[in-house]
């Protein structure tokens, strides 16, 4: 039960106060500077989240650093690859990455989307979130479905898929697929955000970037479980939710929960897996699985 309580209050924490409250931090900070140049330093603070996002990525992957809170979805594997030669190749892709999204930023914030930081009103706050929520989540099932659709289009996301269970190393994408992903996504989400309600709340900018790379990114490759009952039910509920437990079986079965923020799209589309939530209630009793190859009430071992 202690275990219950704390991961709950941690992730409520990041979601509810954590994460808002730096959001508004951030506003008031670049208020502070002339308006022609705010875009400016819109660009420079996201490039620093997207810098921490891979520090925490980092962090995240070691389950000891949480041994009073979580529940490990796979019991820890062999990783696919050697450590080393993943942070070697992902600092040579990162420095690519980089230099890419600060690009595409300046552009987005310079020139297409108009972000405001006035007083945001409640009721179109709020609703600027849930839109921004639900196209990112589409954007991602839709390009991450695609991505899976042939050999070739799946060469750009092979890498990402080399290691199964996301434990003792961390997550690795190629340049393109993280700009797919998350930069662009991003961008393309609050360009259409923009376009439908108007100029788009600072704050709302801010947390789409960290809840998407502080939190869906980092905790969702940790192979640890974060997402208890209370936090399912405040994401939607267990129908909508997704959880750790959810994307680590894509990562071992790979045709199967293609959703991020969500499992609306793999609802409709008949894509969660069969025997997602009898995993996800055992692993929140404690009870991690054994193998890449289990499967619970399913005959059959690969789709």
């Amino acid at each position: 039960m202690k275990r219950y309580i704390l991961t709950t209050l941690f992730t409520f924490s990041l979601i509810l106060i954590v994460f808002p409250s730096f959001a508004y931090g951030i506003s008031l900070f670049i208020q502070q500077f002339p308006v022609s140049y705010r875009w400016l330093i819109l660009v420079g603070v996201l490039f620093i989240i997207g810098i921490l996002s891979g520090v925490l990525s980092v962090w995240t992957f070691y389950a000891r650093l949480f041994p009073i809170m979580g529940y490990k979805v796979y019991k820890v594997e062999k990783p696919s690859l050697p450590f080393k030669n993943v942070i070697k190749d992902r600092i040579s892709d990162v420095s690519i990455v980089i230099f890419l999204s600060i690009l595409v930023n300046a552009i987005a914030y310079g020139w297409l989307i108009d972000v405001t930081f006035s007083s945001p009103q409640s009721l179109k706050l709020v609703g600027q979130f849930f839109l921004s929520f639900l196209i990112l989540d589409s954007w991602f099932y839709w390009i991450h479905r695609l991505l899976h659709f042939s050999k070739k289009l799946f060469r750009i996301h092979r890498t990402h898929h080399l290691i199964l269970v996301h434990e003792q190393v961390p997550f690795i994408t190629k340049p393109l697929e993280d700009l797919l992903a998350s930069v662009i996504n991003v961008v393309v989400t609050l360009s259409i955000v923009n376009i439908l309600m108007g100029p788009v709340y600072i704050e709302v900018v801010i947390y789409s970037y960290i809840f998407w790379l502080w939190l869906i990114i980092p905790i969702g490759h940790s192979n640890v479980e974060f997402f208890t009952s209370p936090v399912r039910w405040l994401l939607g509920g267990p129908w909508i939710s997704t959880t750790v437990t959810y994307h680590s079986l894509h990562h071992t079965r790979f045709k199967e929960n293609y959703g991020a923020l969500s499992m609306l799209w793999d609802r409709l589309m008949g894509t969660v897996s069969p025997d997602y939530e009898a995993i996800y209630q055992r692993v929140i009793h404690e009870q991690p699985l054994t193998s890449i190859k289990e499967h619970l009430n399913f005959n059959n071992e690969s789709r």
